[in-house]
């Protein structure tokens, strides 16, 4: 986890990858670990991969968030802008102060042309 995490901030994208793999399987009960492998996989443009990775997560729990949020930022990336305002929303139930979920929803609702809710979220 830890040499995933460092490989990540490096840029090292393949390493984090892999050391997130080795993780995943070392401890397949973690859904962080699961998670995190998203990202790092996203971070390489794969989003159908990631895509996958979040949504099993999301059918083990739910409530998830940040698999919500990854999944939503995922579908953000890839202009899926409707979709990645619901899972944002649902992010949003549970974690309403969390500083990147509040950037990446009042981005998704700018792109929609609501100024006025970005505002809200931005504040």
């Amino acid at each position: 986890h830890n040499l995933a995490r460092i490989s990540l901030l490096v840029g090292n994208l393949q390493r984090a990858e892999y050391a997130w793999w080795r993780a995943c399987h070392l401890q397949p009960d973690s859904l962080d670990y699961s998670v995190n492998l998203g990202i790092s996989i996203a971070a390489q443009k794969r989003f159908t991969e990631a895509e996958k990775i979040y949504k099993s997560v999301l059918a083990v729990n739910p409530l998830h968030f940040n698999a919500l949020l990854q999944l939503g930022i995922c579908f953000m990336l890839t202009q899926n802008y409707g979709n990645a305002k619901t899972l944002l929303l649902s992010a949003y139930k549970i974690k309403s102060k969390d500083a990147s979920l509040l950037r990446h929803l009042s981005l998704v609702e700018l792109t929609l042309g609501n100024r006025k809710e970005a505002m809200q979220y931005m504040q």
